[in-house]
């Protein structure tokens, strides 16, 4: 809606570029914006004055002189000033819009700029990090190289030692052909005079071991002849339950001092040393197969534990058992200690009986002895048993 007032300008009042903050007025006074001259209010005070008010300078028209009333704008004329002044706020709008766009434009601009500094950092840092891989690796290819150089010097290395080895080993090979023909060839030309010196050889160690049981005699036991006596004291097979500790000790201990005496004179190195001391006699487990190598076992039950006490006794049992096969004799029981020995004692008396009583060819009697004694002599050097039970 479209309201005219008549204003006399000498009625309005000055009240500075801008409405001030602090003012009030009623609700029916006029406020009057004057472009580029300041904001105006029409006085109602001064109103009955307007004729003797001097015309505001500041709104003073250029000609003082002239009071002719002028014509005010038309409709069209402010139509079109609102128009442009809507085209002008729009634009005003759009501008401000283009310049945010611009704002926004330049800060994504700024953010890509970034992103992509970013990004060409990073590709510097992986581009420097792949051209230390690349010295890495060409530094590995290197000694890659220089340890296949050496592997090929060890190699060839190897196959010089390889090339000399073979040869020392045909060497040896000869050599070992030319000993067994020369071993052989002393053989044939020492055997005529061997014979005899062996043959003697053999009766004084048969002898050694015959004066050695004496010393302890094996026989039968008188209430009992499954049960045997050594020196006087009796000895049962491995099963001791109900005898006195310290009698079964001291026959142990002579069975024991027997064993290394018979060992020593028929020169059969046992494989379970033993340690003849009395009644506190011991033998040794070299092989550790079950046990400590070298761990030391009692032949005597007072103060020892069970179980090593009868493994002593089986050890003891071996190396009886290693005696006899060394003369040609099979033992089906390996417990029998005494009667094991006691047969021993009886081929070692009937070899001795043998060659003072029969009339036979003393190299044909030797020759046989001899090939039983190394059959067994090889037997005994063997692996052990795979198996040790009592």
């Amino acid at each position: 809606m479209i309201s005219v007032l008549e204003v006399d300008l000498r009625a309005l009042c000055y009240l500075g570029a801008e409405i001030p903050v602090s003012a009030t007025f009623l609700p029916s006074t006029p406020l009057f914006s004057v472009d580029r001259r300041g904001v105006f209010c029409a006085c109602p005070v001064c109103s009955h004055t307007i004729s003797r008010l001097p015309f505001p300078a500041i709104l003073s028209p250029r000609n003082s002189s002239d009071e002719r009333p002028k014509r005010a704008y038309t409709m069209e004329s402010l139509l079109g000033a609102v128009s442009v002044h809507s085209a002008a706020y729009e634009s005003w709008i759009a501008a401000e819009e283009l310049r945010s766009r611009c704002s926004e434009a330049i800060m994504a601009q700024d953010e890509r700029r970034a992103q992509i500094t970013n990004k060409e950092m990073e590709r510097d840092a992986i581009r420097r990090a792949a051209v230390s891989a690349e010295n890495e690796l060409w530094k590995v290819v290197a000694e890659g190289e220089e340890a296949m150089a050496q592997v090929r010097a060890l190699n060839e290395k190897i196959q010089h030692r390889t090339a000399i080895i073979d040869r020392r080993r045909k060497d040896l090979e000869a050599s070992r052909e030319r000993l067994a023909r020369g071993k052989s060839e002393l053989k044939e030309k020492l055997r005529p005079s061997l014979q005899p010196l062996l043959h003697r050889e053999l009766r004084r160690r048969r002898s050694l071991a015959l004066a050695a049981a004496d010393v302890y005699p094996i026989q039968p036991s008188p209430g009992d002849p499954l049960v045997y006596e050594i020196a006087g004291l009796r000895l049962p097979n491995s099963s001791y339950e109900g005898y006195p500790l310290d009698t079964i000790s001291i026959a142990l201990g002579h069975a024991t001092h027997l064993a290394v005496l018979l060992g020593r004179a028929l020169d059969v190195p046992l494989r379970y040393p033993l340690k003849p001391m009395g009644s506190r006699a011991t033998v040794r487990d070299v092989s550790g197969r079950w046990t400590t190598p070298g761990d030391e076992f009692p032949l005597y039950g007072q103060g020892v534990d069970a179980f090593r006490f009868d493994y002593g006794v089986l050890l003891l049992n071996k190396n009886v058992e290693q005696i006899a096969n060394h003369l040609g004799i099979f033992v089906a029981d390996l417990r029998n200690t005494l009667p094991n020995l006691h047969a021993v004692v009886n081929r070692l008396r009937e070899d001795a009986d043998a060659d003072e009583d029969t009339g036979a060819d003393d190299e044909e009697r030797n020759q046989r002895t001899l090939v039983r004694q190394n059959t067994a002599r090889r037997r005994d050097t063997s692996a052990l048993p795979a198996e040790l039970s009592l």
